[in-house]
This record gives structure tokens, sequence and C-alpha cells, in this order.
């Protein structure tokens, strides 16, 4: 049997970032990083908008096989965990095999969420989260000549984008009022709708998630508030996550909406830690972006190998690059709370929205300012007063 100081099972963003974090803390560990997928662990923000132009295998691979061999990181690929046997410190492998660990960290991530369909239906219809998603789905856009996108979240309005650069006719289906709704304002918002209607994709918003028929290798949508009809080759569906529990419950390690952490990042079980889009923080907080798994990744990492950090959730810009526009969104306020703050907008060339409490900057809503990005994140962080972020982005 084999045994290792510490066993990684996700080879995702957070799960690399723990390796790393495990290394740096400690030479000389030995370390398991298990994948499910078919390839070492990739940057998965980066697939959804670079798929209209091909590109290589390894492309979008976070480090090259080399740093796991030169740091003694065994890297298994294409392999799935079946059970954590907790009392005895074990993880068995769907090749049977049983692998005993000292600490173990799970950063299993998440899947996306799908409405109830039958299970042909499932097998139809393409959610665009793993890279293997999107080479089914760049596959099928070379032979299509329309496309439906039901979601219009972040990662629905870039597999939009790429759908329509690659000439088909697009169609894109959300529930709510305004592209990215979560994340603009409806000003910033109507920038990007006209974006997409100004590239010929036909937008259908306000409508609840559309009834869905499959026969003759098309799909036909019927929306329910209008009775429209649609007809599409492609059908992709982009309308969240939910985290990947299954295999913490079977092991009775306590869950809620996500496997339940502590600022250590350790789980129910003081030898278990668990890290990114399937980590559950004090009150009840999901994290979702990028910077958030690379970050809790890190700290579960260094406190396997014996550390004793804490994590905090820190904002995270939100962007989404289409079309040759930039649009940046950090700490907008929840819309409960929008009363509760004042709004400043300004229009020059650019689009800024600056929500403010008490003269100070507590969030910000950007377009076509790209370089300055990490300005405006530093200003909402720090809480700049406005006359200082007015004076920094010469805005007044």
């Amino acid at each position: 049997m084999r045994e290792y100081d510490i066993v990684i099972v996700g080879a995702s963003a957070a799960g690399v970032s723990a390796a790393q974090a495990a290394v740096d803390r400690q030479a000389g560990q030995t370390i398991l990083l298990v994948g499910e997928e078919d390839r070492r662990p990739y940057k998965r923000t980066s697939i959804s908008k670079s798929f209209a132009d091909d590109f290589e295998r390894d492309a979008f691979a976070l480090l090259e096989f080399e740093w796991y061999t030169d740091n003694a990181v065994d890297l298994e690929i294409g392999i799935r965990v079946e059970r954590i046997e907790r009392r005895h410190h074990e993880i068995q492998l769907s090749n049977g095999e049983v692998v005993r660990y000292g600490k173990l960290i799970l950063t299993l991530g998440a899947r996306p969420r799908r409405p109830r369909f039958s299970e042909s239906l499932r097998k139809a219809v393409i959610c665009a989260v793993t890279i293997r998603d999107i080479e089914r789905l760049r596959a099928a856009a070379v032979h299509a000549r329309s496309a439906t996108v039901v979601g219009t979240g972040v990662l629905g309005c870039e597999v939009a984008e790429q759908l329509t650069r690659m000439g088909l006719e697009t169609h894109f289906v959300g529930r709510n009022a305004h592209l990215m709704d979560r994340y603009l304002n409806p000003q910033a918002a109507q920038y990007l709708t006209e974006l997409y209607r100004s590239h010929g994709v036909q937008l259908h918003l306000q409508t609840a998630t559309p009834r869905v028929h499959h026969r003759d290798d098309a799909f036909e949508l019927v929306l329910a508030e209008t009775g429209e009809r649609l007809r599409t080759d492609l059908l992709v569906y982009c309308i969240g996550l939910e985290p990947r529990t299954e295999l913490a419950r079977r092991a009775e390690i306590a869950v809620n909406r996500g496997i339940r952490v502590g600022p250590d990042l350790r789980t129910s079980d003081n030898d278990i830690f668990a890290a990114g889009d399937v980590a559950e923080h004090p009150g009840g907080v999901l994290t979702h972006l990028w910077r958030h798994a690379l970050e809790q990744g890190a700290i579960a990492g260094a406190n396997a190998a014996g550390a004793d950090e804490q994590y905090s959730v820190v904002p995270f810009r939100v962007k989404c690059e289409v079309f040759g526009h930039y649009f940046f969104s950090i700490s907008r306020p929840p819309k409960h709370e929008l009363a509760r703050h004042d709004q400043r907008e300004y229009q020059n060339g650019r689009y800024i929205c600056a929500y403010l409490r008490r003269g100070r900057v507590q969030g910000v809503i950007m377009r076509d300012d790209k370089d300055a990005q990490k300005r405006y994140m530093q200003a909402a962080n720090e809480h700049w007063e406005i006359e200082r972020f007015e004076q920094e982005f010469e805005l007044a």
C-alpha cells in the first residue's frame, strides 16, 4: 500500500495551489495529487473565452510535468477517488488501489447545475465547464449553423461570444433583466447588451428556463412567457455551479451546501481540509472565483504541512472581456443594500460607477479601462475617499 504525508483530491486550481504551498512549507514530504480529468491541471477560466480558435491539448496547463517530478509530487490523472475511510486514513481509487494519507485535502470543485432533463437530453445538452465540455462544444460548433446559450452570467457571456465568433447564429436566453445581473448595474449591463446585439446575437431576457425538446439532431426551445419557439443545432447551459460534496457526505464529513470548514480550512475531521469551490466557510459563505480558490488552496496546503494560517474571504474582481471590450466589477453591493450607498457615474470613453458610504469607495464597476484594473481593486478594498478616487482616475 502506498502512503503519503499529504493526499490532495481534485486536480484543480486549489489542488495545485495546495501542492505548491505544501512543498514550499516543508520540503521532502510525500504528496499525491489525484484528478479525474484526462490531462494535467489547467486554468479553467481560460477555456470558455478561447475556444473560437483551435488550441493544443495542454495549452492551459498550470504547470509543466517537470514541476511535479522535480518536487516529488505524484500526479495521477484520469483516476477517481471512490471513498474515504477516515478511521484508517485511507482512500480507495477507481482502479481498486487503496492509498493511505497523513493529511487529506479535498479540492473537488463544483459541477454545473442542470435542469431535470431526461437521460437522453442530458447527454445531448452541453454544460461548458470542463475542457472536455469545451472540446465537445467546439467540435459540434464546426458543423452547426445555430446555437442557444442559456444563462447570462460571465460564463454564458463568454461562450455566446465565442460561438458568435465561430460564425453561428447565436441566441442568448436568461431569466434576469440584464446580462451579468449579479455583477453589473443596469447602465453597464446595457452597454454589454448593445454590444451583443451589434454582433447579431439575439437576446431573450426575463424568461424562465425554457421547455426543451430534442428531435432530428436539433433542439426546440419553448419560451414560457411568450410561447416563442427557437430551433437550434446546439444547446449550451451555463446556469451556475454546485459544490461536489458527495465524497465528503459518504465519509460523514460535515456538509451543508458545501463542505463546512473553519478559518484554517479544516473540516469536521481534523486531518482533512477543503478548499476552493467545494468549501463552505463560516456564515455559509461559498466562493466561486479563481483567485479565491488559489488563496484557499495555498492556506490548506500550508496548514496540512504544519502551518497555522487563517483564511478570510477577500473581494476579487470579476471580469468579462468580449468583442474587444472589457467589463469589471468588484464588491458591487447586493440589491437589498443598494439604497444604503451613494452612487457616482463617470463617462469619458470609458464607464465607471463607484459605490460609496460616508464618502468612501465600497465597490466599483468599470468598462474599458483594463490597464487600471489593479488600482480599481485597491480603491475598493482600501475604501479610498472619493476625492482620492476621482484624482487617481482623472474623473474630477
